[in-house]
């Protein structure tokens, strides 16, 4: 089962194509990427930290290459079957570069000399580093490809939706692990690293075997509980100590296998004690908001439409602060496509996979989201993850108690 789940060789030499006529279409002569999600994406490197920068440079008809820092070429050779080309590091030896703008400068002066158009995709690039860029490669013109990027990455890559199914399972177990440790008397923290443990342990099931990749890449931080804290959409977990009868939210939608994000979020009640009338009215909302926007999910129709289905509920019962954080996004490896908001105009499409979130926060009352993943159809959409764990706070309190008697 551990490998299945991975892109093969076919499935990476599928996406470098697209990505390819993607650049000719432009009018590029290259394309730069940076960034741990395009690195995973177009090659399936997984499992490097973020920390010295190492390009991928694509062009339209050859084997993509990487430009590396001395330090991790090694690791990118056992991962991965793309050529080092160039290296860099800290130290002068002759052949290794002292920077990556010199490494990167050199291999495009050798492979692409007349160069005029250059794509790099500007949302993983810091700014201080992509002027460095536009002053070693400044006979070209640098051009923003982080849409043409999200295209490619978009477009129905069933290899993608493949890993997104064991995405959603290994968040429901988060979820099912935070919400065995949520107790009164309990803090915070705790049921953050149950939620994790138990997330990493279903992770490693899928990779059992697998040295190249690794199990550890789900963080879980994003709990908040009480009046206060639980109206706050993204609360770190604290030392804060739960206490019977009140609410506490729990977030899964950071990456929860191999680099991929996921949407699924739930209120959790404290305890067996009767949550207030006020807080009830709050989840009732957001499953409502949440219902209302899934209705609304499928081929043809605008984000935008989705948002206004999950808003205008949210606005009839009464809650002005509304929503703090969003409706949904597209969901995938790393970062966000498109974002389901007021005005977007972003069509839906067939093999989308999206995350719908809409949340109520009332201050000093409390706050709740129903998050959820599906596949976008053509008639409306598969949900990926368990709609219904989770949904009915009440049934799930009940069930405590019985198993107290």
């Amino acid at each position: 089962m551990a490998l299945s789940i991975l892109p093969t060789q076919a499935d990476i030499r599928s996406r470098v194509v697209r990505v390819q006529n993607a650049i000719k279409g432009a009018g590029m002569d290259l394309l730069v990427l940076h960034g741990t999600a395009n690195h995973r994406f177009f090659t399936g490197l997984d499992g490097l930290p973020d920390v010295r920068p190492i390009f991928l440079v694509i062009r339209p008809n050859a084997a993509p290459a990487f430009i590396s820092p001395r330090i991790e070429a090694p690791i990118i050779r056992t991962k991965c079957t793309q050529e080092i080309v160039a290296e860099w590091g800290d130290w002068d030896e002759p052949g290794m570069y002292r920077s990556f703008g010199d490494a990167l400068a050199s291999y495009i002066q050798k492979v692409a000399p007349k160069a005029a158009m250059i794509g790099l995709d500007s949302n993983t690039v810091t700014a201080a580093n992509l002027e460095l860029l536009k002053n070693k490669l400044a006979s070209a013109d640098i051009v923003d490809a982080s849409t043409l990027i999200s295209q490619v990455r978009r477009d129905g890559d069933a290899a993608q939706t493949r890993i997104l199914r064991s995405c959603a399972d290994v968040a429901a177990q988060k979820f099912k692990g935070a919400r065995e440790a949520t107790a009164p008397g309990v803090p915070e923290w705790r049921v953050a690293l149950r939620g994790y443990t138990a997330a990493v342990e279903q992770a490693s099931k899928y990779l059992e075997g697998d040295e190249n990749n690794s199990p550890l890449g789900s963080s879980f931080t994003v709990v908040g509980s009480g009046r206060i804290r639980s109206a706050h959409a993204h609360s770190v977990a604290s030392n804060r100590i739960m206490r019977d009868g009140e609410l506490v939210q729990i977030c899964c939608c950071t990456p929860t296998l191999v680099g991929h994000d996921m949407c699924f979020d739930r209120p959790i009640a404290v305890g067996t004690k009767e949550l207030p009338e006020d807080v009830l009215n709050v989840l009732s909302a957001a499953r409502e908001a949440s219902a209302a926007a899934w209705k609304v999910v499928r081929a043809g129709v605008r984000a935008e439409e989705v948002h206004a289905a999950a808003a205008e509920v949210i606005a009839r019962r009464g809650f002005t602060e509304g929503m703090q954080h969003g409706t949904g996004r597209s969901i995938g490896c790393g970062g966000v496509g498109f974002r389901i908001m007021e005005g977007e105009q972003t069509v839906l499409q067939e093999g989308d996979v999206v995350g719908i979130e809409p949340g109520v926060y009332q201050y000093g009352v409390g706050g709740a989201r129903y998050g959820d993943t599906a596949l976008v159809t053509t008639k409306g959409c598969e949900m990926l993850t368990p709609f219904d764990l989770g949904r009915d706070i009440q049934a799930d309190q009940a069930a405590i108690r019985r198993a107290r008697i």
